[in-house]
């Protein structure tokens, strides 16, 4: 009767070095298939400048009361999604706070995002105000500065990808 090496006392173990091996291969091909994924994904993505919001008080005096908004120019086009990822306001003084928000400003305040403020005029986010077409951004607050400028960085992608760019 002939015996195989599989048949001798170190059987178990090369049975367990080859199930090893198999998992080993598993995970490195699922971890290349990830790496390619997200290289794809970071490809089709856009960091990008939106158009800043500007704005002026009549002759030079206190700007007051404001709201701006442009669905035109603040939002995205149809097909695409933007992740705003830096909001910064220039020019406020000691007492002047803007919010912004999701759309146009409602009575109770439901889509504001967050506010900026002199000792606050910058805010950071990564995907936390994600906008869809028919979506854009609106500031408004009530302003005693003479010049207020409103600049926004995102990320522009496709909404094929958004799901993905969620997780």
């Amino acid at each position: 009767m002939r015996t195989s090496a599989l048949d001798g006392p170190h059987a178990a173990g090369l049975e367990l070095d080859a199930a090893v091996s198999l998992q080993l291969g598993r995970i490195a091909d699922g971890m290349k298939a990830q790496a390619d994924w997200n290289r794809l994904l970071s490809s089709r993505l856009r960091t990008v400048p939106i158009q800043p919001i500007v704005t002026q008080g009549a002759a030079g005096g206190a700007i007051g009361a404001v709201t701006m908004g442009n669905a035109e120019i603040w939002g995205p086009k149809t097909g695409y999604f933007w992740a705003i990822s830096r909001i910064t306001a220039y020019g406020l003084l000691a007492p002047d706070t803007v919010w912004f928000y999701r759309g146009q400003p409602t009575t109770l305040g439901q889509n504001a995002v967050n506010s900026l403020t002199l000792n606050s005029p910058e805010w950071h986010s990564t995907r936390s105000f994600i906008l869809q077409p028919g979506d854009f951004v609106t500031v408004a607050g009530t302003v005693t500065a003479t010049f207020l400028s409103v600049n926004f960085d995102a990320i522009v992608g496709t909404l094929d990808l958004l799901a993905d760019f969620l997780l």
